[in-house]
């Protein structure tokens, strides 16, 4: 008769006796089940062990001699094998899953016994409410069987508990009961920590059978979403430090007040506002949340406008010549007859070079082109054309963004633990080390439909990193200019936004430009023109940052410099990414 195994059970001396007596040839996972009803437990040590045989006799000549039956067995290890972990690391887990499987039921059981007293049961679920507020009050998680206990109603005869503010008054009041209450609080704080999780939540759940359910302090709840976020705008000396300013008004309106005022009721999962970015372009979350005076105030650029025509003279005659005709075919003609050796003309020229890979053989870009071709081949060439005329040099495709990498690492002890990557860019142009313009890109047809929010989210949490690690790495040898810039843009099917960051009071993302590239023969005059345009402008602003941080560069005295870096080390950094969830119809991640 078949024995029914429990994990506890389960040893390394069964499944060596099944082993030792079992022909090689007729050894299997499939014969060893038949014998053995398993429970899930026991079939994933059993899997790990024979895994763990297997390693060992890999080697050996009668590998060579293995029937059918013993090939089907291999299969069947190499499926369960992911159930264990990484290949690399299997010694080192095997020895733990089965060695110590003993000595881990003998710890839960004498840890259970810990959890005897009601007050301690209660104490614990009283902090643990927070988890389970979301589940009907008649039941009850269990953790260690993922199943849900259906409790009786049962009369209201528990205490109630103090909040952690009411308690903090009533020790003010009360000094011989705060002494008597610390260690009570000390006691039960020794004993959650001894008990496993899993079995605090196990022995809850068979203690609230007699009790009710205490109610846990809305108050509670809400100064932990706060403490998990902190305001970044509640001190700023750091930002004066650093030589940002640390006011932001505008006709009369303290807009830092009606930021902090938008944060409190926006710190969503994609909320820009978790970070301290005030988003200021257009249909923003924070701008419709502003009156409409006001955001058209604080939407007001401070940049100077820029006359393209002043840095590149030949543009406008050029143009001229050139767009007399929408047409594709009719400005290519065009641009050929043009003087390649003025930057301008070479820019066109090079434009109409990438999209003559497709509109020489259709009217309009093809429709399945992939996110990588659509952005080097189309939106790139009007990019990086105007940054290589300015002298910036630039990379594309995969590119490692240093600040979030920095971001990702900023409290790791590289000696013993592994550095982690930071994640890509679709194009980055540099200041020196410095990523000063990151860009994002999608599809140009039929992207996915959280595609646009994703990218953007992303864009702008990254153009923050690098305004940090910038603004380090300028410590190292001077003040930060007031008003350091960094740029990004947004590309979402055949449109792109120009983006700039600064610091005036919180991070500010502000909306400079847009252009959409032409994706049809009959239209291309008109829009490579505007393009090409709002292209140079981006480049000059890029330009104009270079030169306004070299003209402010001057030697500071290290003992100044180490102040600037401790500065640096008081900003915020930017939060974790937040995990991904699964949407439904209306549900989709936007940034806010």
């Amino acid at each position: 008769m078949s024995t029914l195994l429990r994990p506890s059970d389960f040893t390394k001396e069964l499944f060596l006796d099944y082993v030792c007596n079992t022909p090689f040839a007729k050894l299997s996972v499939l014969d060893f089940f038949q014998k053995f009803e398993l429970s899930s437990q026991d079939e994933k040590f059993f899997c790990a062990r024979w895994c763990h045989f297997m390693t060992k006799i890999k080697n050996i000549d009668q590998k060579s001699k293995l029937d059918d039956n013993w090939k089907a067995s291999k299969n069947s290890m190499t499926r369960f094998w992911s159930k264990i972990g990484a290949e690399e690391k299997r010694e080192a887990r095997l020895d733990h899953y089965i060695d110590g499987l003993q000595d881990t039921v003998e710890k839960e059981k004498q840890e259970v016994n810990k959890v005897q007293s009601l007050e301690v049961m209660c104490r614990i679920k009283r902090k643990e409410l927070s988890l389970f507020d979301s589940l009907p009050s008649q039941t009850s998680p269990s953790l260690r069987y993922g199943k849900r206990v259906k409790l009786p109603s049962i009369p209201s005869v528990m205490p109630s508990f103090p909040s952690h503010s009411a308690k903090k008054s009533m020790k003010n009041n009360d000094t011989s009961h705060s002494a008597e209450q610390e260690d009570i609080d000390s006691a039960l704080d020794t004993s959650e920590k001894s008990a496993p999780r899993d079995m605090i939540s196990l022995s809850w759940s068979a203690a609230e059978s007699s009790q009710p359910r205490p109610k846990a302090p809305v108050e509670a709840d809400i100064s932990e979403e706060h403490s998990e976020f902190p305001d970044p705008t509640t001190n700023l000396m750091h930002f004066k430090t650093l030589n940002q300013d640390i006011e932001w008004t505008c006709n009369g309106t303290d807009m830092i007040e009606k930021y902090r005022e938008f944060r409190a009721k926006n710190l969503g999962p994609y909320s820009l506002a978790r970070d301290g970015i005030a988003d200021l372009t257009p249909d923003s979350d924070f701008m419709k949340f502003l009156t409409p005076n006001v955001a058209s105030d604080a939407r007001k650029s401070r940049l100077e406008p820029i006359d393209i025509t002043k840095i590149w003279p030949t543009f406008a005659t050029i143009s001229e010549r050139v767009f007399k005709s929408t047409k594709y075919d009719d400005i290519a003609a065009a641009i050929k007859k043009e003087d390649m050796s003025d930057p301008v003309a070479s820019y066109m020229f090079s434009i109409i070079m990438s999209y003559s890979h497709y509109f020489t053989f259709y009217k309009e870009i093809p429709q399945n082109l992939n996110e990588r071709e659509g952005f080097t081949d189309l939106t790139w060439s009007f990019l990086r054309g105007a940054l290589t005329m300015s002298e910036i040099e630039t990379r594309h495709l995969e590119v490692s963004i240093r600040g979030v990498e920095e971001r990702k690492n900023i409290d790791k002890d590289l000696l013993t633990t592994t550095k982690e990557s930071g994640q890509f860019a679709d194009g980055v142009a540099f200041l020196g080390d410095n990523q000063i313009y990151l860009a994002e890109a999608s599809l140009l047809h039929q992207p996915k439909a959280g595609k646009k929010g994703q990218d953007e989210f992303k864009l702008v949490r990254a153009m923050r990193d690098s305004w940090i690690s910038q603004v380090k790495a300028t410590c190292y040898e001077s003040i930060p200019r007031r008003g350091i810039a960094v740029f990004g843009s947004s590309s979402y099917k055949d449109q792109t936004k120009l983006w700039r960051m600064e610091f005036r009071g919180t991070f500010q993302l502000s909306e400079f430009d847009t252009f959409m590239i032409p994706l049809k023969k009959q239209e291309f005059g008109r829009k490579m023109k505007f393009a090409m345009k709002s292209c140079l402008e981006l480049a000059a602003r890029i330009n104009g940052e270079f030169a306004q941080r070299d003209e402010e560069m001057s030697y500071v005295p290290y003992d100044e410099r180490a102040k600037l870096a401790d500065a640096v080390r008081l900003i915020q950094p930017t939060t974790p990414t937040p995990s991904k969830v699964r949407k439904s119809k209306s549900q989709m991640p936007t940034r806010k």
